[in-house]
């Protein structure tokens, strides 16, 4: 949609034409694509099509499974594992994460004031002791 002058398709279930989609992204290419699921076409999807993977509300065990499941897939030790742990983020947690090769945790804020402050705080130790 984004890299050619004027995008086009003719498929099977759809297709569209005279489509001008604006604003167009700044890298070359387009913006990464980030799959998430964990079912085995959804892995297969992620290493053929995307920059990175996304898993929502898993423990370690079982982010460390589906990077497993991934790094067996050709290609699959290129993406950037995303996930939002299904518990409080601290420092251990963090670290544990770190370990299996996730590469960025994504928090579900508390709503809470001063549980928010309590991550920061925790997340701040962390980073000063790496």
């Amino acid at each position: 949609m984004w890299n050619a002058d004027r995008p086009s398709f003719d498929g099977r279930f759809f297709q569209f034409s005279g489509v001008d989609a604006q604003p167009r992204p700044v890298q070359a290419g387009g913006p990464p694509v980030i799959v998430g699921g964990s079912s085995d076409a959804a892995l297969r999807r992620a290493v053929k099509y995307g920059k990175g993977w996304y898993g929502f509300a898993m423990s370690v065990s079982q982010a460390e499974a589906v990077v497993q499941r991934l790094h067996k897939l050709d290609g699959g030790t290129d993406l950037e594992i995303s996930v939002t742990p299904n518990t409080r983020i601290d420092a251990e947690l963090v670290t544990d994460f770190q370990q299996i090769g996730v590469h960025r945790l994504i928090s579900l804020m508390p709503q809470d004031e001063s549980r928010v402050k309590a991550l920061i705080d925790d997340l701040v130790v962390f980073q000063q002791r790496s």
